[in-house]
Order: C-alpha cells, then sequence, then structure tokens
C-alpha cells in the first residue's frame, strides 16, 4: 500500500508528536511522529512506510507541551481543538 492511499484521523486529548528531545518522554508521546517520519530512528527503521502530515488529523487535542507547537508549525497540521467544557 502506498501512503498515499492512507489517511489517518488521530482522536485524542494529546497530539503524540513529540521528539526524543521533548519535554514529555516515551514512545507512546511520540507514535504521530513516527507515521509521519519525524520519530526516533531506530523506530523509523521498523515501519513499512510513513503518512504525509497533511493526510493526518488531530483531533481533540486539548493538553499540549510548550515544545508541540513548533512541530505543529514546521510539519503544517491543522489540529482540530476542542471545545472548552463549562
Amino acid at each position: 500500500m502506498s501512503s498515499d492511499d492512507l489517511a489517518v484521523v488521530w482522536i485524542d486529548s494529546h497530539p503524540d508528536i513529540g521528539t526524543p528531545k521533548s519535554e514529555y518522554k516515551g514512545y507512546h508521546a511520540m507514535a504521530v511522529t513516527a507515521l509521519t517520519g519525524h520519530g526516533d530512528p531506530d523506530v523509523q527503521k521498523l515501519l513499512p512506510a510513513t503518512v504525509s502530515p497533511d493526510r493526518i488529523a488531530l483531533v481533540g487535542l486539548h493538553e499540549w507541551t510548550d515544545d508541540d507547537f513548533p512541530n505543529i508549525a514546521a510539519w503544517g497540521w491543522h489540529p482540530v481543538l476542542r471545545a472548552p467544557t463549562n
């Protein structure tokens, strides 16, 4: 399968776009990063393909770390944020 045939809707309160240098550590915090080919090189070599960031929708996000924002901007994402609740 070509990665052009795949799109991902990532529904989570966390964006999971960390890198090995991010404040919040752990591979579970880098899942989407790995899908896009920006992840840890040891994990990347295990994946058969990657998905372009423009084919991933990040939905429902409301918990971020400050170092997530540069990744969002650099990789061209436009997340769909959760509406505030009262």
